[in-house]
């Protein structure tokens, strides 16, 4: 299991980065290579009706949910305008 950010770094610390980032003094890769934050595949969760004992998956109509989450970094005084 990943160790948490703020095990590694103070809050502040994070913070003072994360402003950088924001006044685009340093570049994202720079944040991450300092974090040690890999960037994962994307995964998307999904469900979907079990498959009816003896028939194939696609000779019936089904129903399948997927779903995406994100989020994003946004300057504050951005943020009320964002939504």
């Amino acid at each position: 299991m990943a160790t948490q950010l703020h095990k590694r770094f103070s809050t502040e610390e994070v913070k003072v980065l994360f402003q950088k980032y924001l006044d685009e003094k340093v570049k994202r890769a720079y944040i991450l290579e300092i974090l040690k934050i890999k960037r994962s595949r994307e995964t998307y969760p999904g469900w979907a009706e079990p498959d009816k004992l003896g028939q194939e998956k696609w000779d019936y109509p089904h129903k399948r949910l997927r779903y995406q989450i994100r989020s994003y970094l946004v300057p504050s005084h951005e943020f009320k305008g964002f939504f």
